[in-house]
């Protein structure tokens, strides 16, 4: 690495850093806000309010770096413009090309970074963020690894991750009977709420022990309690952004094997590297804005330009996301648009600048 490199990267990093602390800390201040209604319920007060906040920081800083790369870069360059440092590396010899590579370098860096905080860290502080706050709202529940129980009265309730197939789910329903003998048990895919105190279990499956005979049935369950809410539930359910890549893998393997349909969480892996790779890409777009018109314009006006880019490219996401399951569009093909988009303009920016 040479001098450019480090120069290029210094003045980067530097403003990335601050943009994404100020964008993690709306972000903090928006989740504990929105903690505030859970707050007094059980033993969640405002200590716990806290502490999952702060564990889902992580997961917050990823979802946030491509735009804090982007509006970093374009402020970190924007100042190098603004004093003329980089007329000056033009005129000493220094070629775009060559800016071009210390800015991906710095981007090599950053989806190093993306890349650990979002595989290693993420998703296992996120899941104990849950289940920190579903044992603090309630007293009745026990948490061991990917397992949840409560109960309510002569129901017992069990939602439980399949470790041996990352992501499989379920919710499963024992009944006790006179003694305490199991009197009935069940799984259910889902669960949907049908009013107060009653929730419907789809895809239920139930086997009931009688005095001389067993029974099996299946279909639907209405299952009157009020211990089953919505945090509870959060618990079963399988989300992508829970599952780092080789676990979102495993779950389309194990899906596909099923003859499952796959294809949320198959678009959910490749955004998730595409949304990494993004990330050097947002460092090499904001070059040619700070070569062309916004060469001396204020930070104002390139804090606009870098949020209508990056407002752009998560509503493009977001709508062929959607468009994946609708369309049957290939989710490859899906998750890597926006980025090649993003490429494109900036190769096509920095071959027009002058």
């Amino acid at each position: 690495m040479n001098i450019l490199d480090r120069y290029i990267l210094r003045a980067i990093l530097g403003t990335t850093a601050l943009v994404l602390a100020v964008l993690l800390g709306l972000a903090a201040f928006i989740e504990f806000f929105g903690q505030l209604d859970d707050i007094g319920e059980g033993s969640y007060g405002l200590p716990q309010a806290a502490a999952y906040v702060a564990l889902r920081l992580p997961r917050l800083a990823v979802e946030m770096l491509p735009a804090a790369a982007l509006l970093g870069s374009l402020l970190g360059l924007g100042n190098l413009a603004a004093r003329s440092e980089l007329i000056a590396m033009q005129a000493a010899g220094v070629s775009r090309l060559q800016m071009a590579r210390a800015a991906v370098m710095t981007g090599a860096v950053l989806v190093v970074f993306m890349g650990t905080v979002g595989e290693y860290f993420s998703p296992a502080l996120a899941n104990y963020a849950r289940q920190m706050r579903a044992i603090a709202k309630f007293d009745e529940l026990t948490v061991g690894g990917l397992n949840a129980w409560v109960r309510d009265g002569s129901v017992i309730m069990n939602m439980r991750q399949d470790e041996a197939a990352p992501g499989s789910a379920g919710i499963y329903v024992f009944e006790l009977g006179p003694g305490q003998r199991l009197a009935a048990l069940g799984r259910g895919d889902s669960a949907a709420a049908e009013g107060a105190g009653a929730w419907l279990l789809s895809g239920y499956a139930e086997t009931r022990f009688q005095e001389q005979r067993v029974t099996a049935a299946e279909g639907v369950r209405l299952l009157g309690t009020e211990m089953l809410t919505e945090d509870l539930l959060a618990l079963s359910v399988v989300r992508p952004a829970d599952l780092d890549a080789r676990g979102l893998w495993m779950y389309v393997s194990y899906l596909r094997a099923n003859q499952l349909d796959s294809t949320a969480y198959e678009v959910a892996f490749w955004s998730r590297l595409a949304n990494i790779a993004s990330v050097a890409v947002m460092t090499v777009l904001a070059l040619p804005f700070v070569f062309g018109s916004l060469r001396a314009a204020g930070a104002g006006a390139r804090l606009m330009v870098g949020v209508m880019i990056g407002l752009g490219y998560f509503l493009v996401s977001r709508m062929l996301a959607n468009g994946a399951v609708v369309f049957d569009i290939p989710p490859v093909i899906v998750a890597w648009t926006p980025t090649a988009l993003l490429l494109a303009l900036a190769v096509g920016g920095l071959a027009r600048a002058r």
